[in-house]
Order: C-alpha cells, then sequence, then structure tokens
C-alpha cells in the first residue's frame, strides 16, 4: 500500500504570508461601512437607558424621578429605531438611484444625464442630475458625499453649510424624491425646473 503523498513545500516564508493577508484585509472593500450619525444616536440612547435601568433596579429608593427617565429614554430609543427604519428603506432606494459607482465626478454625472434627455428618459436623467449636484458640493466641500447617505442628511448637511442654497437645494431633492421614492412619473419640465434649482445651488456655492 502506497505511503501518503507529501505535501508541498511552501514558497512562501509564514511572516511574508501573514503581512500579505493584513494589506489584503486593510483594503477598502474589507472595511465596515461608516455608521451613520442616527445609528450613532441609536447607540447612545441604548446606553444610556442601560445605564438608567441599572440604576433604578439596582439602586434602591429611587423614586418616580428615574422611572421618568428610563421612560423618557425608552420613547427617545423607539422613535430612533422608527427613523433609522424608514431611513434604511431610503438607503436602499437612493443606493439604486447612485448606480454601480456613485462617487464618479460630476462631469460623467451631466454627460449620462444629456444622453438619457436626448432619449426621452427624464427619470433617468433627473437621477444623474442629482447625483451631479451632490458630487459637485461635495468637490466644493459642502457636502460628504458617502455611499448610503441619505437624502435627508444631505439636506441637513448642506443647510448647515451653506444656508443660502438651502431652499433650492431642498426643493431639487425633494423633485428627486418624488421621483425615485414616491415613483412619480417625471416630464421635462419637471427636469428644467430641477436644472434650474441645481444652477442656483452651485451658483451660491461659488460665491
Amino acid at each position: 500500500m502506497p505511503g501518503p503523498r507529501e505535501l508541498p513545500v511552501p514558497g512562501r516564508a509564514p511572516e511574508e504570508v501573514h503581512e500579505r493577508a493584513r494589506e489584503i484585509l486593510a483594503r477598502a472593500e474589507f472595511q465596515p461601512e461608516p455608521r451613520s450619525l442616527l445609528q450613532r444616536a441609536l447607540d447612545w440612547a441604548l446606553e444610556r437607558l442601560g445605564d438608567a435601568l441599572g440604576a433604578v433596579v439596582g439602586g434602591g429608593a429611587v423614586g418616580v424621578l428615574g422611572w421618568l427617565v428610563v421612560v423618557a429614554l425608552s420613547v427617545a430609543v423607539l422613535v430612533l429605531v422608527v427613523r433609522l427604519l424608514r431611513s434604511v428603506g431610503g438607503d436602499r432606494q437612493l443606493s439604486e438611484a447612485q448606480g454601480h459607482d456613485p462617487l464618479r465626478p460630476p462631469e460623467d454625472w451631466r454627460a449620462e444625464a444629456d444622453r438619457h434627455e436626448a432619449n426621452g428618459q427624464w427619470k433617468q436623467a433627473l437621477r444623474c442630475r442629482y447625483r451631479a449636484l451632490v458630487a459637485s458640493l461635495s468637490a466644493a466641500g459642502l457636502l460628504e458625499e458617502v455611499p448610503g447617505r441619505t437624502t435627508g442628511e444631505y439636506r441637513d448637511q448642506l443647510s448647515g453649510n451653506l444656508p443660502s442654497a438651502a431652499e433650492d437645494f431642498g426643493t431639487a431633492t425633494r423633485l428627486f424624491e418624488a421621483a425615485w421614492y414616491g415613483d412619480r412619473a417625471v416630464h421635462a419640465e419637471d427636469n428644467q425646473r430641477f436644472r434650474s434649482m441645481s444652477d442656483r445651488v452651485l451658483a451660491s456655492s461659488r460665491r
């Protein structure tokens, strides 16, 4: 009966293999996605709720005030959970609207929007115009473009960084939301209205 086969001798030293594995795992595709402000707020509220419950249960005579704190924190957690669940649906829809490469430069998005408009595909054109606007504001340092970030988060961030454009950006965002979240039909005049809002926002960003 033949004996067992000998295993091949490794061609790389263990230290080299470990170093290569660390380099691969350090790549961006293996990093966890950044947690949103809403997720961090929920984490904080859950921690405070745990602290409050521990104080009430183990602290003896805490009284009515302690229970009121627990109830208030419970309500806050419930509100944050509801908002987080809504934003998850929004993230999924926004990711679909963004396409497979949301961090393309604004010029690419505008060129694609032009092609959709030439073919009468107004909804796709509006999506590309929105992506171009976000990319332009990100390039100007007024927004932090992050895959999966909701339209509401972009709106809040721009309101703080460029208040003069908040109203126009809000209107443009609502047009985008109605098309993609509300599945509303988009026509040439809707696209033209969005372009007007976008132009005003970008003009404000250059002042």
